[in-house]
């Protein structure tokens, strides 16, 4: 398992193989871990938590956590893909329905003439980005769910700030209002790419990590 003691104050000693089997070979496997600090309103009280593990076997304890992380994986996998499957099913049908009922869309806003001129073809370019807009919205609340907080604040920021603002300026010289809409789909479009790269990265890690 590469970089297992990565984020820990590591120091290693290494003995000779005869040294492991006279001092060593009778040891159980495991380890304490202790915890402390302050509780209360006013920090008044002190509390320690302890856990420890003691192991006769540590081929069969690692195999057995081994195949709990694998479990873990194939159920994180299995929810991501049946959520990006309801949330596509959800993001068509509002395709469907902006592109067929636009109309009726701007009439429950009571819009007038002026309005429904714009914003017709406002909702029919921005629902574009819906369908993709799926890997975006669930692989940023994945990263948010497993602590990869950069990770979703990076597609959300590509989502809402980093490229609509200027990419509809440049658009919009060339294609007047209907270019600012169309800014919309292409900064999801960016989006989606990399939640899928940054998901496929930390799948490489946690895959690396099991071997």
């Amino acid at each position: 398992m590469p970089n297992y003691f990565a984020d820990y104050d590591t120091t290693v000693t290494f003995v000779s193989l005869e040294q492991l089997h006279a001092e060593h070979s009778g040891l159980p496997h495991g380890g304490s871990v202790l915890r402390s600090g302050l509780t209360g309103w006013n920090e008044e009280h002190t509390a320690t938590v302890e856990y420890s593990l003691k192991l006769d076997s540590n081929p069969e304890f690692t195999a057995s956590v081994l195949a709990a992380c694998a479990r873990a994986v194939h159920r994180m996998h299995s929810t991501i893909r049946w959520s990006l499957t309801l949330t596509a099913v959800i993001m068509a049908l509002g395709t469907l329905i902006a592109w067929l009922l636009p109309e009726q869309i701007m009439a429950l806003f009571d819009a007038n003439s002026a309005m429904v001129a714009i914003g017709v073809p406002m909702l029919r370019i921005t629902s574009l980005g819906f369908l993709v807009s799926t890997f975006g919205t669930v692989l940023s609340g994945c990263f948010e769910a497993l602590g990869k907080g950069m990770q979703s604040l990076a597609v959300s920021l590509i989502r809402q700030l980093v490229v609509i603002p200027p990419l509809a300026l440049v658009l919009s010289r060339f294609w007047d209002l209907n270019g600012v809409w169309v800014a919309f789909p292409v900064a999801e479009a960016l989006a989606a790419l990399a939640a899928v790269a940054f998901y496929r990265g930390m799948m490489r890690r946690i895959d690396g990590a099991m071997e």
